[in-house]
């Protein structure tokens, strides 16, 4: 008679990596959301001397912010530059347009 044999079965997984850009992006998003309440404090400053003291503490922030996110020294500066640049432009939207919406990143 036969032997009876055994079988085991397998199953593969394949881990996706995500892209450094979309990890950057999500860490660039992330960044936005933390520093609406700094804007928001900025765009009610109104002598210039206050809002570049404002200026000067939210990229202190955001260089906190960005410091664990997983990515190298330059992919964290551009970030920081880049939410920098968001903030002070809503800022001076805002200070011209109450209506004008804080910054957000979009859906990537």
């Amino acid at each position: 008679m036969a032997e009876k044999q055994s079988a085991f079965l397998t199953v593969k997984y394949k881990l996706h990596n995500s892209s450094q850009r979309r990890r950057a992006h999500l860490g660039y998003d992330k960044i936005l959301k933390a520093v609406r309440s700094d804007v928001e404090a900025i765009v009610g400053m109104d002598e210039r001397k206050e809002r570049y003291e404002g200026y000067r503490l939210l990229q202190h922030r955001l260089q906190a912010l960005a410091r664990p996110l997983p990515q190298g020294n330059g992919p964290k500066q551009d970030i920081i530059f880049d939410a920098m640049a968001q903030a002070e432009s809503c800022v001076e939207l805002k200070r011209a347009d109450n209506n004008t919406q804080s910054p957000l990143g979009g859906r990537f």
